[in-house]
């Protein structure tokens, strides 16, 4: 049946003119046929720029309106007050000792002068030298 209506929309000519009417290949029509519209060759689409899916369900996911989130007011207290960090009680920074400068041969080196000086000048060139020291106890 199918084969019968498609050799008859291929026998028209390819003008608009000479074409019947056939409910069956009118998109808009109760009995429209869309595989026969398939079939056919040079059946004019209505929107001839209409976008193409791969699916029914990526068209329906396409069609699917969702309402748009509208952005989060933040009250005005929250404004007006400077942000703070909420700390929990074992959060809370603990006091610590003043920091001690300790004393040892290179804070000495800084403030001596003599043999210690030259040590420290030896030092800061990096050079290489045999320190020996006599006062063992």
């Amino acid at each position: 049946m199918a084969a019968e209506e498609t050799s008859d929309v291929r026998d028209d000519k390819k003008s608009p003119e000479n074409q019947e009417y056939n409910p069956k290949l009118d998109f808009f029509s109760e009995h429209f046929d869309p595989l026969l519209a398939l079939k056919t060759p040079n059946v004019v689409v209505p929107v001839p720029n209409a976008k193409t899916y791969d699916n029914i369900h990526i068209y329906k996911s396409a069609q699917e309106v969702r309402p748009q989130r509208e952005p989060k007011k933040k009250a005005q207290v929250a404004q007006d007050a400077p942000i703070e960090r909420r700390w929990l009680p074992h959060q809370l920074p603990t006091k610590t000792r003043k920091k001690i400068n300790q004393k040892n041969v290179f804070t000495k080196m800084e403030r001596v002068e003599g043999p210690l000086q030259f040590l420290k000048i030896c030092k800061d060139k990096r050079h290489r030298i045999k320190v020996i020291s006599l006062d063992f106890k």
